[in-house]
C-alpha cells in the first residue's frame, strides 16, 4: 500500500526532529559556529513534517511520488546520522570536561534542562543502523528491515563498536560538518518542494482506510505522566517495542557489542525487553546504565567480560566477583544485602585499578577483612576505605576498627589512598612502612580519630595531602616531605602550628588550604623576623593560598610575593591589620579586594605593591588611601572602589599634573566634602564610569569649568541645540552666596567627553537644578549614556521651572538607560521629555504622586522600548483610553503616533494608561508582585494581540490567573514563577498559540503542576517546563 510510504517518511522526519530540537545540542552547535546551519536544518525538517502531515492518511497511487517520498526519507536519515555525530562530539566534550554543550546564556535553571531532555527509555537507548528508535509510532516492520539493510546492518547501540576495532578519539572538523549540514538541508529542501509540486499535480487521493497512529509532540517532563503514548496503551507499546526488538535481534550482531550506554528512565518492563535484545551480548567491555528499579541482571545475563561500569551501577551489582576483568569498582558496600555483597566477592577481582570499599563497620573480624585480598591486587592504583559517618559511641569498636584497617594492607603499587571515618586510635603500621608508601601520590584522611600521623617521610612520591576533621590530632607542628604540591588542612581543632620547623624543602608546593582551625597560631614558630622571607623562600611556586576561619592566625603573607600566585583568600583570621583579603589573577583580569582594620597604617604592611603592576581591579574597604606614588605603580589599574576610608587623601596627592592614571571606573563610598571629592576626581581625567555616594557635606554639583571655556563655540552651540535646552548665563555667573566651596562637587572638564556611566546613591541633600546655577545639574555631561540615581529622595524637591521661554532639563539628551530608585519630588515625566535616545527606563518607589505624563513622546517619538515601573500606584492613572474624547497635547499624539514599547515590567497594571499600552505593540509583559486583576485589566489584556511572552513573577498574593488568558491568540510563552497561591489554570484554558509553559516555585505547587500535566495531555503542542 503506497500510503505506508507517507507514514514511513513522516515517522523518520519526526524521529530526527527530536535531536534537532534538543536545546543542549543546539547550544553546543552554536558554540562551534554551527548555529545558523543547525537552525536551517531544523526549519527544513519542520517544513518536511508539515508537508507529510498534510498528505498523511491519503492513498498514494503515484509511483514517482512514492519514489520522491523514499528520497525524502533517505535525506531525513542522513540528517539523523549527522545529528547523531554532533551529539557524539557533544557528549565527548562533556565526558572530557570541556562542557561546550552548556548554554551560558540560559538562565531558566536545571528544571528547564531536565524538562527538555528527559525521554522515555526506548527513545534514548536503541539505535538501529545508526537511527535512534523512539517511543513514537513505528513504521511497518518491512520499512524497519529496509532501513537496516540499506546501511549494511551495522551493529551500533549508541556507542557500540565492532569486534576487533580499536576505539580512538575522533577529530571534530567544523568546516566539514558545516558543509555537510548545508548539503543535507538543500537536499531536503529540493526534494520537499518537488513533493509539493507532485502532490498538487496528482489526482485527488482517496481516504486511507488504514488506521494510523496520531503523531503529536509529547510533553517533556522528567517523568512519564501519560497512561497512553501516541494513541497506544502502555501495554500495547510494550508489544510494539517487543516486535521491534525481534527485528533488531535479527539484523544486529549483538554478540559483537563491546560498549553499551543507555540514558533515560528505565523501568522493569523495558528492562525485560532489553534483556531479550542483549541476551547474546557476551563481549561487552563498557556498560553505562541509569539508576534503575530493577537489577543489572535483568538487562544483561552474561557480563563477565566487562572492564568498565558507570558509577550509578557500581553499588548495585550483586556477586560482583564474577566480573573478573572489571577495572573500576568505585562503590562496594559491605553487606548491603544479605547475600552477594560479602567482602570475599572482591578477592577474585585482580584486574581492579580503582576500588572503593564502604560500610566497613559491617566487618566483624580482621579475618574477614583479609578476604578482600588487597595485597594481591598489583594493578590497584586508587583505594578508598570508608566507615559510616555519624555513628553513636555504642556503634563504634575502636580496637576492632584498628584491627580491620591493619588487615586491609594494599600492594605497594598503590598511588592514591582515601581513608574516611576510621575510629581506631592510631594509623595502621603499613601506612608508615617505606614499602607500602613508596609510590603513594595522594593521601586523604577524613574524620579519622588518630592521635598521630604516619611518618610522611617514608612517602617520597607524595604530592597531595589532605587532613580533614581529625579532632584528636594534636601537636605543635607537622612534618611534610619536600615533594608535596598540595596541602589541605581543614578542621583540625587542636593544632597550634602547621609546620614543626621552617619548611625550607617545600619549594614545590602549589596549593595550600587551611580552614577551621581555631587554635592555629601560624605556619611555624620558627623565629624569622621578616615576613617576606617566609613566603619567598618557603613557597616560591605557590599558586593558591586559602586561610579561613582561623581566629588566632596572626602572621599573614605579603601578597603577591611571587608571580606564580593566582588566587589568595584570607578571611576571619587573627591579624591586627587585615580583616579579609581576596586576590585573583587570570589571563583576562587581575583583581584585589582588601578589608583592613583600624591599626592598618599603610597598604605596604600587607601588600607587595611593586608586584601589582598588572592589577586591573582594586577594592579598598576600611583602608588608608593610596599615596600618589602607590597609584603611579599601579599602571594597569582600570577599576578602583573606595569604601569607608580610614583617612582622606593627603593634599600632596593633588599637586597639579602629579598624577595621571589609566583608571576608567571609580566607585567612592566615603563621606567626603565636595572639595575633597572634586580634587580626587581631578586626578582621574579619563573616567568612563563613576559611582559615588554623596555625603551630607555636598549640596551642589556641576562641571569644573563653564563649557564655553573648554570647547569651541561651534561645538558648544551644536550640543546645546541637540539638548533642546538653549540655556546660557554669562560666564561670570557664580554659585549662590550661601553655597560654600566645600559644599560643591565639580566634575573635571574632561568628563564632558569621557564620562558615559554615572551612579549617584544614598544622599539626603537638596540639589538646586534651576537656572540660577550656571554650572549645576548633569546636563553638562553630554557623553553620558547610563545614569542610576538610587536612594536620593530629595533630588527634585527644590526643582524650579525656568523663567525663560526655553525649558530646562536636569539630564543630558545622550542618555540611553535611566534608573530612578527611591527618588521623590517628581510628579510627571516631563523632566525627561528631552531624552529622545532613551531605550530603557527603570522607575522604582518614586512617590505616590508620580504619573506617566510625558511618557508618550518617549515611546512614540523617542526610542524607549523597555519600561519597568514599581511602587508608583498612580503612574498609569494619567492617560485616558484613546477611544474617549481627545483632550490635551499627549492625547492628540495618541491617535497619530505608534508606540515603540516592546517590554513592560510592573507590579500594578491598573489605570487608563495600561489600557492604552495594551493597544500598543508590546511583545513581552511581566507582572511582578501583582495581587489581583480587575475586570478593567482583564479587558485591557485582551487587546494585547502582539504579545508573545507573559510572565507572572513573585505574585505571592495572587490566587488565580486572568480568566481571559485564552484570548491572547499570539502568546507563545507563559511563565508562572513563585506564585504559590495559584492552584489551577483559568477555566477558559490557555491560548491555542501557546508553545511553552514554565511553572516553578520555591514552595509546594503540586496541585498546579498536576493540572498543567493534565492540560498538556490534551494539548501536546505545548512544552511543559517544571
Amino acid at each position: 500500500m503506497e500510503g505506508a510510504v507517507v507514514k514511513a517518511a513522516l515517522w523518520v522526519v519526526e524521529l530526527v526532529l527530536g535531536p534537532a530540537k534538543d536545546a543542549l545540542l543546539k547550544a553546543w552547535a552554536a558554540s562551534n559556529d554551527l548555529g545558523t546551519n543547525f537552525k536551517a536544518l531544523e526549519n527544513e525538517l519542520l517544513a518536511a513534517q508539515a508537508v507529510l502531515s498534510d498528505i498523511s492518511g491519503r492513498e498514494i497511487d503515484n509511483a514517482p511520488l512514492a519514489e520522491l517520498l523514499w528520497k525524502l526519507q533517505d535525506h531525513a536519515y542522513g540528517a539523523g546520522d549527522l545529528l547523531d555525530e554532533l551529539d557524539y562530539f557533544r557528549i565527548d566534550d562533556v565526558l572530557h570536561g570541556t562542557s561546550e554543550a552548556t548554554d551560558k546564556r540560559h538562565v531558566r535553571g536545571c528544571a528547564h534542562d531536565i524538562a527538555l531532555h528527559s525521554r522515555h527509555a526506548v527513545m534514548s537507548v536503541v539505535r538501529a543502523a545508526g537511527k535512534c528508535l523512539t517511543c513514537s509510532s513505528p513504521p511497518p516492520a518491512d520499512d524497519l528491515r529496509r532501513a537496516a539493510g540499506m546501511h549494511g546492518g551495522a551493529a551500533t547501540i549508541h556507542t557500540a563498536r565492532r569486534e576487533g576495532n580499536t576505539p580512538k578519539n575522533l577529530a571534530f572538523n567544523r568546516a566539514d560538518v558545516s558543509q555537510r549540514m548545508s548539503d543535507i538541508t538543500n537536499q531536503l529542501q529540493n526534494t520537499r518542494k518537488t513533493v509539493i509540486l507532485a502532490t498538487i499535480c496528482s489526482k485527488p487521493a482517496t481516504p486511507c482506510t488504514d488506521l494510523s497512529i496520531t503523531h503529536s509532540r509529547p510533553m517533556t517532563t522528567h517523568e512519564i505522566i501519560e497512561d497512553t503514548l501516541y494513541g497506544r496503551r502502555v501495554g500495547e507499546l510494550d508489544s510494539i517495542v517487543s516486535d521491534i526488538t525481534q527485528d533488531l535481534i535479527s539484523s544486529l550482531r549483538v554478540g559483537n557489542l563491546q560498549s553499551l550506554m543507555i540514558f533515560g528512565a528505565l523501568d522493569e518492563s523495558f528492562a525485560n525487553i532489553f534483556g531479550d535484545l542483549f541476551m547474546e551480548a557476551n563481549r561487552l567491555r563498557l556498560l553505562c546504565l541509569p539508576r534503575m528499579s530493577c537489577s543489572v541482571e535483568s538487562i544483561l545475563h552474561n557480563f563477565s567480560a566487562l572492564l568498565h561500569v558507570s558509577d550509578e551501577v557500581h553499588s548495585d551489582i550483586s556477586r560482583v566477583g564474577k566480573l573478573q576483568l572489571l577495572q573500576e569498582l568505585k562503590i562496594f558496600q559491605v553487606h548491603k544485602e544479605k547475600k552477594g555483597f560479602e567482602l570475599e566477592e572482591l578477592g577474585s577481582l585482580i584486574q581492579l585499578r580503582e576500588l572503593g570499599i564502604h560500610s566497613l563497620e559491617n566487618i566483624g573480624t580482621n579475618e574477614k577483612a583479609t578476604e578482600a585480598k588487597l595485597l594481591e591486587k598489583t594493578l590497584l592504583e586508587k583505594l578508598t576505605l570508608a566507615w559510616k559517618s555519624n555513628r553513636s559511641n555504642s556503634e563504634i569498636d575502636p580496637s576492632m576498627e584498628a584491627s580491620v584497617l591493619e588487615s586491609l594492607k594494599p600492594h605497594e603499587n598503590l598511588r592514591h589512598l582515601w581513608i574516611r571515618e576510621h575510629r581506631g586510635p592510631s594509623c595502621p603500621t603499613w601506612l608508615g612502612d617505606k614499602h607500602s608508601g613508596a609510590n603513594l601520590h595522594t593521601l586523604h584522611l577524613h574524620g579519622v580519630a588518630w592521635v598521630d600521623l604516619p611518618y610522611l617521610g617514608q612517602m617520597p612520591m607524595l604530592h597531595e595531602l589532605t587532613l580533614e576533621d581529625m579532632p584528636m590530632l594534636k601537636g605543635s607542628g607537622l612534618e611534610f616531605p619536600g615533594t608535596l604540591k598540595i596541602i589541605k588542612i581543614i578542621g583540625l581543632k587542636e593544632l597550634e602550628w602547621v609546620l614543626k620547623e621552617a619548611p625550607r624543602d617545600i619549594k614545590h608546593l602549589q596549593l595550600l588550604i587551611i580552614k577551621d582551625c581555631p587554635k592555629l597560631l601560624g605556619l611555624s614558630f620558627d623565629p624569622l623576623k621578616q615576613l617576606e622571607e617566609w613566603y619567598i623562600y618557603w613557597f616560591p611556586q605557590l599558586q593558591r593560598l586559602q586561610i579561613n576561619n582561623c581566629p588566632n592566625f596572626e602572621t599573614l603573607p605579603f601578597t603577591p610575593w611571587t608571580q606564580t600566585l593566582f588566587f589568595v583568600e584570607i578571611r576571619n583570621v587573627g591579624s591586627k591589620r587585615v580583616d579579609s583579603l581576596f586576590y585573583s589573577k587570570s589571563p583576562s583580569w587581575v583583581s584585589l579586594e582588601i578589608t583592613g582594620k583600624d591599626s592598618l597604617c599603610s597598604l605596604h604592611d600587607v601588600l607587595y605593591l611593586s608586584n601589582l603592576s598588572d592589577l586591573q581591579g582594586l577594592t579598598m574597604i576600611n583602608c588608608p588611601f593610596l599615596s600618589s606614588e602607590d597609584l603611579k605603580a599601579l599602571t594597569s589599574l582600570k577599576r578602583l572602589q573606595l569604601r569607608q576610608l580610614l583617612n582622606t587623601p593627603a593634599d600632596e596627592l593633588y599637586a597639579k599634573g602629579q598624577l595621571q592614571t589609566s583608571l576608567e571606573h571609580l566607585s567612592v563610598e566615603h563621606n567626603m566634602s565636595g572639595k575633597e571629592l572634586s580634587r580626587l576626581l581631578s586626578h582621574f581625567p579619563m573616567l568612563s564610569g563613576l559611582d559615588i555616594q554623596l555625603g551630607r557635606k555636598i549640596s551642589r554639583f556641576g562641571i569644573e569649568e563653564a563649557a564655553s571655556a573648554i570647547h569651541s563655540a561651534q561645538r558648544r552651540v551644536q550640543w546645546l541645540l541637540a539638548a533642546a535646552a538653549v540655556w546660557l548665563l554669562p560666564a561670570s555667573c557664580s554659585w549662590p552666596s550661601e553655597v560654600q566651596p566645600n559644599d560643591v562637587l565639580l566634575f573635571p572638564s574632561s568628563y564632558f567627553d569621557s564620562l558615559q556611566q554615572l551612579c549617584i546613591r544614598y544622599s539626603s541633600v537638596v540639589l538646586n537644578l534651576d537656572e540660577a546655577n550656571s554650572r549645576g545639574g548633569l546636563q553638562w555631561l553630554p557623553s553620558l549614556k547610563k545614569l542610576v540615581i538610587q536612594n536620593y529622595p530629595m533630588l527634585f524637591s527644590a526643582y524650579k521651572k525656568s523663567s525663560s521661554s526655553s525649558p530646562f532639563y536636569p539630564f543630558p539628551p545622550s542618555l540611553q538607560d535611566l534608573t530612578l530608585d527611591h527618588v521623590e519630588g517628581m510628579t510627571t515625566l516631563n523632566l525627561l521629555s528631552n531624552l529622545m535616545s532613551l531605550a530603557e527606563l527603570h522607575i522604582d518607589d518614586c512617590g505616590e504622586s508620580l504619573t506617566a505624563e510625558g511618557l508618550w513622546p518617549l515611546i512614540t517619538q523617542g526610542k524607549l522600548t523597555y519600561l519597568e515601573v514599581y511602587s508608583c500606584p498612580k503612574f498609569f492613572d494619567y492617560c485616558p483610553d484613546p477611544t474617549a474624547e481627545v483632550q490635551g497635547q499627549d492625547q492628540k499624539q495618541l491617535r497619530g503616533s505608534r508606540s515603540k514599547l516592546r517590554e513592560l515590567v510592573t507590579d500594578a497594571g491598573t489605570g487608563p494608561l495600561f489600557g492604552v499600552l495594551c493597544h500598543a505593540s508590546l511583545t513581552e509583559l511581566e507582572f511582578h508582585g501583582a495581587n489581583s486583576f480587575t475586570a478593567e485589566q482583564e479587558e485591557a489584556l485582551q487587546r494585547l494581540t502582539s504579545l508573545r511572552e507573559l510572565r507572572f513573577h513573585k505574585c505571592f498574593k495572587l490566587k488565580c490567573l486572568p480568566a481571559s488568558l485564552h484570548k491572547l491568540t499570539g502568546l507563545k510563552r507563559l511563565q508562572i514563577y513563585n506564585c504559590h497561591l495559584i492552584t489551577s489554570l483559568p477555566k477558559g484554558g490557555l491560548p491555542v498559540s501557546l508553545q511553552e509553559l514554565y511553572v516553578s516555585s520555591e514552595r509546594d505547587i503540586k496541585d498546579l503542576q498536576k493540572e498543567c500535566r493534565n492540560y498538556i495531555r490534551d494539548h501536546p503542542q505545548i512544552m511543559l517546563l517544571l
